[in-house]
Formats: structure tokens, sequence, C-alpha cells
């Protein structure tokens, strides 16, 4: 780590896997997802799929850096009161090697559609008044349902994509459907 310095090993998986577990996270392995580095600070995304256990958790996170005075106002910003613990523990933690905060999706309790998009049961019922289930008799099925999140930056934004299932029971008949 020491030749990437802090950032860079934010950049590696090899190296963010031990920097996260560090911080606590039981990983067996994650999948660097997207970077973004400016002159100062930095994003780098992690799709984080199992814990030590073995067992499958699908989220999203981000580790993000900047100088030491802007990581120690984001910190301000989240604290116990904002953040929201996921199947990970702490929705947003430090990783004081690094310089930087780690964010776990989802995180923010001030977005409330945050946590429905998340829960494929809560994602139906978002997701039900699409035009694209017309007519009416078309629902979804959550367990043949996934959701691809593209793009989330903390406390601002998300884009996702969410392949879907669906299935008309009074005409035994189903059909998939992409949606972002």
């Amino acid at each position: 780590m020491s030749l990437l310095g802090p950032h860079g090993a934010l950049l590696h998986p090899t190296h963010a896997l031990a920097l996260l577990r560090t911080a606590g996270l039981l990983l067996t392995g994650l999948q660097l997802t997207y970077r973004r580095v400016l002159e100062s600070s930095g994003v780098a995304a992690y799709q984080l799929g199992q814990d030590a256990a073995g067992e499958p958790v699908e989220t999203l996170g981000y580790a993000r850096w900047d100088t030491p005075e802007r990581v120690a106002e984001m910190a301000r910003k989240w604290d116990a009161a904002r953040a929201e613990p996921n199947p990970l523990g702490a929705g947003v933690r430090a990783l004081p090697a690094a310089n930087a905060l780690l964010f776990l999706l989802p995180n923010d309790r001030g977005l409330k559609l945050l946590s429905k998009l998340t829960e494929p049961d809560r994602l139906k019922r978002v997701l039900a008044p699409l035009p694209e289930l017309d007519p009416a008799g078309w629902r979804i099925k959550a367990r043949k349902s996934a959701l691809d999140i593209r793009r989330y930056k903390p406390e601002q934004r998300m884009v996702a994509r969410a392949h879907l299932t669906l299935v008309h029971d009074a005409e035994a008949r189903t059909r998939e459907l992409d949606v972002m």
C-alpha cells in the first residue's frame, strides 16, 4: 500500500479490501465500479457482494477522500442521527488510514425513497404505477427482478436500472421489462 499512497490504495481492489476490513467490514471481496480522482480529492465506488460468513450482501459503497478539513466537515454532517445502518453495519464510517469516509447504500435517513429502492418488496410498490405495467393485471415478481445501481452519489442522487420480471396471473404469462 505504501507505493500507492492512501488514496491510490482505495483505487486498487485488493488494497481497498484491506482498508475496508480495517474499518470493520468483514468482506471477502469487492469490485471497483467507478473512480474519479481530482487534485486533492476523489471518489472510488465499490460493489460489495459477500460478508465474511459468505452470506450475499449486495450493496454499493463509495470512499470519498479530500483534505483533512473537508473530511472532518463531512464526518460532522454525517453524524449518527443521519447515517442509517445497513446489512454491513454503519452506513457511514471513517477510513483513517486513507483520510476518507466510506458511504454504504442505503445510508441516508433524509432520503426516504432510498431505502425503498434497495428492498425488492418495497421497490415493487414504488414501480407499480409505471405506465409500462398497463394494462392492469401485471405485477412485479421480486425474486426474479434485479436492481443495478449505475451511479450513486451519497446525499445527492442515484441512477439505477431495474430489470423486472412481470407476471400476469389471470393470463398465466410473464414478460421482462428494463427501466431506468
